[in-house]
């Protein structure tokens, strides 16, 4: 259900009445507040856009300091993820898994969930050589008052966050060792209340009714050096989703952050210049030409920053491309020194025009 409600939950005021949650939102509204920019208090109250749900939680209020845009699938997505983050009749959030490529925007759309939510979250990213502790937490030495040295167990991320209630965000879980996945088979089994710690010899942390543990993975094979998801961890997701393109408003982001009005064409060009590597053709010359949503928007900063569109691409994109840069940069060049029309060529046809009348890469 969306309601217009007041804003008010919070201790920042500005001078026409608006509560503010931190002090960077009270900086950010006062930089456009009518009435702070006339020198005067006389604009009402704001009003925002508030989503509730009839499950018992923090009202979410969606505040306007995001950079970012979603598209209809991506806000869909959130929508679902909100009603899954808060306890409902008596039961405990909905473990949660998103499957889908590298920067499609998969924990974007948790972040906006804390962030709507005024939840607190962690996150941490798994790879085979990760060591449990990271996750559980382990033993450091402590300095003594009257000398010496003793040994004190200090929490893992892992262990907090069931302690605290918070969100966890567990990225790219398919790439865990199994010894941590195994650690997590308790604490998301339903109706399971308490949390052991063999290692420090504690067997009885309570697990924070509020906790809601989230999962991203990429799909198995094509080169993100993955294993399939464990059946025994599967099972215990509530919900899962697959995430088959960006959930980021890709052309909305970058007009937003390269207004036409301030670069003329280069929003439009660098938007050209990513569909241009995503087409079979560009993927048919190099699989790892495709450009991700997150590289997207870093390269757009860039530019916004006096970057070149060029260097920009080189810094942001390239550089993580090994096998890719030398077509990566002759698509930038083509896009950015107007080489062709942006509206009809081919990835492939502009590539071979390039380098047929440019070998210089």
């Amino acid at each position: 259900m969306t309601q217009q409600i007041d804003h008010q939950p919070a201790d920042f005021v500005c001078l026409c009445g608006r509560h503010s949650a931190t002090l960077a939102l009270h900086n950010y509204h006062q930089n456009k507040c009518p009435g702070v920019l006339a020198g005067q208090g006389s604009t009402p109250p704001a009003t925002e856009t508030v989503v509730t749900y009839s499950a018992p939680a923090p009202e979410p209020v969606m505040d306007d300091a995001s950079q970012w845009v979603f598209t209809a699938k991506g806000e869909a997505i959130i929508q679902e993820l909100m009603m899954l983050a808060v306890r409902h009749n008596g039961q405990a959030p909905v473990p949660a898994l998103l499957i889908g490529e590298s920067g499609y925007g998969k924990s974007v759309v948790v972040r906006e969930v804390a962030r709507r939510l005024r939840r607190i979250y962690s996150s941490l990213n798994a790879h085979p050589g990760m060591d449990i502790s990271l996750l559980v937490g382990q033993m450091f030495p402590r300095p003594m008052p009257q000398g010496g040295v003793t040994l004190e167990w200090e929490h893992g991320i892992f262990t907090k966050s069931i302690i605290s209630g918070d969100i966890f965000l567990f990225e790219e879980v398919t790439r865990a060792p199994m010894e941590t996945i195994s650690r997590m088979f308790g604490p998301l089994d339903l109706g399971f209340g308490y949390y052991n710690i063999p290692e420090a010899g504690i067997d009885d942390i309570p697990i924070n009714p509020n906790w809601w543990f989230v999962g991203t993975a990429n799909p198995a094979g094509g080169g993100y050096q993955t294993a399939r998801l464990d059946p025994a961890l599967e099972s215990r997701f509530g919900w899962i989703v697959e995430v088959n393109e960006p959930l980021a408003d890709e052309a909305k982001i970058v007009s937003n952050i390269l207004p036409d009005s301030k670069y003329p064409m280069v929003g439009a060009r660098l938007q050209r210049f990513i569909f241009d590597t995503r087409r079979n053709d560009a993927n048919e010359i190099n699989n790892d030409m495709g450009v991700n949503t997150r590289d997207l928007v870093h390269t757009a900063n860039l530019i916004a920053r006096g970057f070149k569109p060029e260097t920009a691409v080189e810094r942001a994109i390239v550089s993580k491309k090994e096998v890719a840069a030398d077509g990566l940069r002759v698509l930038a060049r083509a896009h950015f020194q107007g080489k062709h029309d942006i509206n009809t060529a081919s990835a492939q046809e502009v590539i071979q025009e390039v380098v047929s009348n440019d070998t210089a890469i």
